[in-house]
């Protein structure tokens, strides 16, 4: 077996450790032990096992679907139905206790493709697609008064960004118009509360349809056409390119975070990455539908929903997987 040793925060492998049991006469793996490793003393710790998974299986969604979206609260899961054959915009609740759907509306504007996130007591959605062209809409839904609110007012249509709420405001990164045939390289600033955008920092690339997470201050944000994971500082305003996606893979169907471990569906396939020593660790292969392109991927009481999608032949999904780790 592997050992690993921590080196402060980070967790180091080094060769095996073997040794000779004199009681057996036989050859025995260290499972822990202490040491000096570079004239410093080091507790090594045995690796870690693999996961293994159970994968369950939510109820039939309405219309296999791409390109959900929402958020969770407690045990419930809110999402929109992206788009079928056209936008949907059907809103629902799902309860993840009894496995059960309510419907609770729909979305002022029927969109798919749009950068979304949580901030506060409002579900933003920024820009989108509706019937093939990219639309410059953004709309809000209220928590507490459970209202819909829309606006056609954003400056550049734009569609397949990601978005991330820090601060009160909503930072979208990169996106699409599929008039215009162009990828943006573009930081919005959304003020949710004067319906205002600024510019942020430029990507050092142009990205469409990457998926992200926040884990304090810092983005982290997967595909979108590039092989690199790109980070950016909120509090520095700064990028960093750090490690590649496995496989030599340039985009990503999906990332949540749970326990401080970032899960990332690529390719029906779910990574594991560790963003403090940054690197993927393991692999969980056994989805039992693989959920692909477009897929809504959610963390709910540490348990992680995927929501439709697509799967490596263009089927559309309208099923949810249960991982619970």
């Amino acid at each position: 077996m592997a050992i690993m040793y921590k080196d402060g925060d980070k967790m180091c492998k080094i060769a095996k450790i073997m040794y000779l049991d004199t009681a057996t006469n036989t050859i025995k793996t260290m499972t822990s032990c202490k040491g000096l490793v570079d004239g410093v003393v080091r507790e090594f710790l045995p690796q870690q096992s693999p996961i293994n998974p159970i994968w369950s299986e939510g109820y039939v969604m309405e219309h296999q679907c791409v390109s959900c979206m929402g958020y969770s609260i407690g045990s419930d899961i809110f999402y929109v139905e992206g788009k079928s054959t056209s936008e949907i915009g059907a809103f629902y609740m799902y309860n993840t206790i009894n496995n059960s759907r309510t419907s609770i509306g729909s979305c002022s504007v029927a969109l798919s493709y749009s950068a979304h996130t949580l901030l506060g007591n409002e579900f933003v959605m920024y820009g989108g697609q509706n019937y093939g062209a990219t639309q410059r809409f953004y709309q809000k839904y209220n928590l507490d008064t459970k209202k819909w609110t829309s606006a056609d007012t954003l400056t550049i249509a734009k569609q397949e960004g990601t978005a991330q709420a820090y601060n009160g405001l909503v930072y979208i990164f990169g996106g699409y118009n599929i008039s215009q045939k162009l990828t943006f390289n573009t930081l919005d600033i959304f003020n949710p509360i004067s319906n205002t955008v600024s510019a942020g920092a430029t990507m050092p690339q142009a990205r469409r349809n990457m998926k992200s997470v926040i884990i304090d201050s810092k983005v982290y944000m997967f595909g979108g056409g590039f092989n690199t994971i790109l980070t950016y500082d909120i509090l520095t305003q700064t990028y960093n390119e750090i490690s590649t996606l496995p496989n030599n893979a340039v985009n990503c169907d999906g990332c949540v975070v749970v326990n401080n471990k970032i899960y990332v569906l690529i390719n029906g396939d779910v990574y594991i990455y560790n963003h403090v020593n940054n690197t993927f660790s393991d692999i969980i292969t056994t989805m039992p539908i693989k959920h692909n392109k477009d897929t809504f991927m959610i963390n709910c009481e540490n348990k992680i929903y995927f929501l439709g999608g697509q799967l490596a032949d263009g089927t559309r999904v309208n099923k949810i997987s249960i991982l619970t780790l």
